[in-house]
């Protein structure tokens, strides 16, 4: 008599349903280092994003969503907003090249939706993303990888605070597609202690929003939940100045104080950009000609590059979808865990100049568009080679 075959546990089992090729490349996506050797600047995420959208072209969608069909409509408007705005704006000293831009822009937005449609499987993304993000941390304090900002984490994935980003939102991510209790909590506490080590205050004051929506309001009704990220918007600037000088944080006066500067040129810079925005590339300040900074604070980059129409699309998109306000039931964790993430996205643009249209924010609208993020979901089995 024929004997019942064992599913594959463990390991074994997670190698047989992982598509290595995506996984691999999604390593990748946590670089954000240049490729040495090539006359222009390419960060390897966006090399690795080219072999994944040019391995998605040979796939058929498997989802869709008014989500979806939200996103496109929205992102699409979005890209020719930036491309009329760059290519009609006097062109600005210091500014980088819109064209490049632009086009990273577009190759970003089509991996999100083929990550969405199902073309890529994001489980595979997710822990390819995260597995890159902890041997950046290997790397990093092996002495391998590089120490721009001293003691602070920072190795191949970017400056200290883009770091701290990628870590708060790749520890959510994987949470989400987690179902143990155990597992959640020793990834949350791992992602966390590695956000801690970047030294980015804006993104663990995201993370400690992030954490208390996902343990205490996630789970309420929807009323409840509306309050509550109110109530948590409004408690954030209590939060940050607590963080801003406490044991490692407490030397901090010189770079507060650059900040300041740079905050007041940013709202000089507002005051004269035009309602519809100077193009992509402008979202710098000058503060000697030998000292020029990138904005720190996403709202205000969207407006400067694109104007009101940018604003009103990049953030009403990410909350909309991310937090889906309307929805009246809690969800499948997941969707708890996406909503964190859509979360430290919003806290942390507040202090930060490069949250919204990066590699962060793609894998998290990636995940708040699809129905269900789950290991045990039938859907998200591995696509035949």
């Amino acid at each position: 008599m024929a004997q019942p075959v064992t599913p594959a546990r463990g390991l074994t089992r997670w190698l047989a349903e992982t598509p290595l090729l995506e996984f691999s490349m999604a390593i990748l996506l946590a670089a954000g280092a240049n490729l040495p050797g090539l006359p222009i600047e390419v960060p390897t995420r966006y090399v690795a994003m080219i072999v994944l959208v040019a391995v998605a072209t040979t796939r058929i969608p498997r989802f869709s969503s008014p989500e979806l069909r939200l996103f496109i409509v929205a992102l699409a408007l979005l890209v020719t907003n930036y491309a009329i705005v760059s290519a009609t704006a006097a062109p600005m000293e210091g500014a980088s090249d819109w064209r490049q831009r632009l086009f990273r822009l577009a190759l970003l937005l089509i991996f999100t939706v083929f990550a969405a449609t199902g073309r890529l499987r994001l489980i595979a993304l997710i822990d390819g993303f995260a597995v890159g993000l902890v041997l950046n941390a290997g790397l990093f304090y092996a002495g391998a990888a590089p120490h721009d900002y001293q003691e602070f984490l920072s190795g191949f994935v970017g400056d200290k605070n883009a770091a701290g980003l990628l870590y708060a939102i790749g520890g959510l991510l994987l949470v989400a597609t987690q179902s143990s209790r155990t597992m959640r909590a020793c990834t949350l506490v791992l992602f966390s202690a590695l956000t801690f080590l970047t030294g980015s205050r804006t993104t663990m004051a995201g993370l400690l929003v992030a954490v208390i929506w996902l343990t205490v309001f996630a789970r309420r009704q929807q009323l409840t939940r509306i309050l509550a990220a109110v109530g948590l918007w409004f408690a954030l600037s209590y939060v940050q100045d607590n963080l801003a000088r406490v044991g490692i944080f407490a030397d901090r006066s010189g770079t507060d104080a650059l900040r300041a500067q740079i905050a007041d040129k940013v709202a000089q810079k507002l005051a004269t950009t035009p309602p519809q925005g100077s193009g992509l590339g402008t979202a710098f300040v000058r503060l000697s000609d030998h000292q020029q900074f990138f904005f720190h604070d996403s709202y205000a980059t969207a407006l400067v590059e694109g104007g009101f129409v940018a604003l009103v699309i990049i953030v009403g998109v990410t909350a909309w979808i991310g937090l889906r306000p309307l929805r009246p039931d809690p969800g499948p964790f997941s969707r708890q865990a996406m909503e964190a993430a859509t979360l430290v996205l919003l806290v942390t643009a507040m202090q930060l100049g490069e949250v919204f249209l990066t590699i962060g924010w793609a894998l998290v609208m990636a995940v708040a568009i699809r129905p269900e993020l789950s290991r045990n979901h039938p859907s998200h089995a591995a696509h035949p080679a």
